[in-house]
C-alpha cells in the first residue's frame, strides 16, 4: 500500500486483492476479490518486449478512524473506504497483431529453415568427399590396364638386369600417379 503524507489516502489492488484480510474486514463491498478480474497484468511479446495486452487495476482508498471532533464518526469502526477503482486497459488490434507476427516469425522461420538446409548440404558434402576418397583409394590399388602393362614390363626389365649389378644401376625408378615407372639412367 502506498500512502500520502497529508491526506489518509492509500492505493491498493482492486477490491483489496492480495491485501491483509484485516484491511477489508469492516467493509462490505458486495464483491469478493477475483485474481482474473482485479489483478494487474501485462502480455509481452518475448522477442521485442512490446506489450500486446495489459490491464492496470488499482483502487484509491481513504482511511476512516474515530474522531472526537465529529459526532458522526464516533460510532464507526476504523476502516479503509474505497473511493475510486481504476482499470486502464490497452491491447493491439488484430491487424497490428498479424503485422507483428509476420514481421517477427517469418525471419525466425526462415532462419530455422536455412539452418536445416545448411546441415543437410554439409552432410551431403561430407558423404560426397568420403565417397570420392574411397573411389580414389580403390582405383589406386586397382590401376588401369596400361598401368599394369608398364609394371609388368618394368618387372621383366628388372629381372633381366638383376643378374648384372652394374646393369641394375642403370635404371631409376619413380612413381607417377598410381604407377611405378623405370627409366634408364645416363
Amino acid at each position: 500500500m502506498a500512502t500520502s503524507n497529508t491526506v489518509p489516502l492509500y492505493i491498493t489492488k482492486s477490491m483489496f486483492l492480495d491485501a491483509d484480510p484485516r484491511i477489508s474486514e469492516n467493509i462490505t463491498l458486495g464483491l469478493t476479490a477475483n485474481k482474473t478480474l482485479h489483478d494487474t497484468y501485462l502480455c509481452v511479446e518475448p522477442y521485442t518486449g512490446v506489450v500486446v495486452d495489459g490491464h492496470k487495476r488499482v483502487q484509491i482508498n481513504v482511511q476512516m478512524e474515530h474522531h472526537s471532533a465529529t459526532g458522526i464518526l464516533n460510532e464507526t469502526q476504523p476502516a479503509f473506504i474505497p473511493l475510486i477503482n481504476v482499470d486502464e486497459h490497452g491491447s493491439i488490434t488484430p491487424e497490428l497483431a498479424d503485422k507483428l507476427k509476420s514481421a517477427l516469425l517469418l525471419p525466425i522461420q526462415l532462419m530455422h529453415l536455412g539452418f536445416y538446409l545448411l546441415c543437410a548440404l554439409g552432410t551431403i558434402l561430407v558423404l560426397s568427399a568420403a565417397m570420392v576418397q574411397v573411389r580414389v583409394l580403390t582405383n589406386k590399388f586397382r590401376g588401369t590396364e596400361e598401368d599394369k602393362e608398364i609394371l609388368v614390363d618394368a618387372e621383366q626389365t628388372e629381372n633381366k638386369t638383376s643378374s648384372n649389378s652394374d646393369a641394375s644401376d642403370q635404371y631409376l625408378s619413380f612413381e607417377a600417379g598410381n604407377s611405378r615407372y623405370y627409366e634408364a639412367s645416363e
